[in-house]
């Protein structure tokens, strides 16, 4: 997911907020809730999607019954508003929370809605060939989780800590998946260190020394790059070898086609089971996403 003045995709533009830099309406009056039902139906729809703790004020809690009634169910199979499908799609509950964290979060009713619209409308996956994938977990999951990334990213590396985190608290349903797409206009150093870890991989080390290159962002030179690649125990001659080999450079260039597929242009990018993130990228909506995705791909 790409984030910042280095991203030209739609989710940055709409005020995609990350931890930190990263590469790349008007809301109903509250007093229509008594009209549409009340707190008593909110209180039944907070209730079907097992929404907690949030402190949700009186207009807020308003804001979100119109708009579960507005907007259109997350199943595209089922018809109707997504109050009156949330026992059935199981899509729903997520997408409750969703819209209840983004008015917590202060985004208005016209924000909130382009991010369920974004998050929901129905597209194409177009599938990923993640053979020569660096990815951590087995493909017999329900959830595949890729990151496009670029080594001299500042938000890549902040998102990287979402990644390991979500890892180490999803793996038993989770694969998760690196795939490079270095910035090379804006970030000189980004295509070696690509191959770099292309390198690493190539002698079974590729994540540890994806941590590594994450880890000591500010000094991707070559020097450095083969200077880790001794920290990680790698074969610094093979390694040399690796670095510049034509397999290599296929490998990163072929992840970057798979990007401009895509239409992928800012980093980091998530991919959740072939759907690109685009609401705001934080742990919660993270782990949210892959949860749901894990909802959904169960009988």
């Amino acid at each position: 997911m790409g984030m910042g003045s280095w991203s030209g995709a739609s989710f940055f533009i709409l005020g995609l907020t990350f931890l930190a830099t990263s590469c790349s309406g008007q809301a109903s009056h509250p007093s229509s809730a008594k009209r549409m039902g009340g707190e008593a139906a909110l209180s039944r729809l907070l209730h079907r999607a097992q929404v907690k703790n949030l402190d949700l004020d009186k207009r807020q809690r308003a804001r979100l019954l119109q708009l579960s009634r507005k907007l259109d169910c997350p199943c595209g199979s089922m018809a109707g508003s997504l109050e009156k499908c949330v026992q059935q799609c199981k899509r729903s509950p997520f997408a409750i929370r969703a819209l209840a964290r983004w008015i917590s979060d202060g985004h208005d009713n016209d924000v909130a809605g382009i991010f369920y619209g974004d998050r929901y409308r129905p597209k194409d996956v177009a599938p990923l060939d993640l053979r020569q994938a660096d990815c951590l977990g087995g493909a017999n999951v329900p959830v595949t989780v890729v990151v496009f990334s670029d080594y001299q990213c500042p938000g890549c590396a902040q998102a990287e800590a979402l990644s390991e985190k979500l890892w180490k608290e999803r793996k038993k349903v989770l694969r998760l998946c690196h795939k490079h797409l270095p910035l090379r206009n804006i970030h000189p150093h980004a295509q070696m260190a690509a191959q770099a870890a292309v390198a690493a991989q190539m002698q079974g080390k590729g994540h540890r020394y994806h941590q590594m290159l994450f880890a000591n962002q500010s000094d991707l030179t070559l020097t450095a790059l083969r200077g880790y690649a001794k920290s990680a125990g790698l074969d610094l001659k093979r390694f040399d070898a690796d670095l510049v080999a034509q397999t290599t450079v296929n490998q990163v260039n072929g992840d970057m086609k798979d990007a401009e597929r895509l239409k992928l242009t800012g980093t980091p990018t998530y991919l959740v089971n072939g759907r690109e993130m685009t609401d705001p990228l934080n742990y919660t909506g993270l782990l949210e996403w892959v949860d749901e995705a894990a909802a959904a791909a169960t009988p």
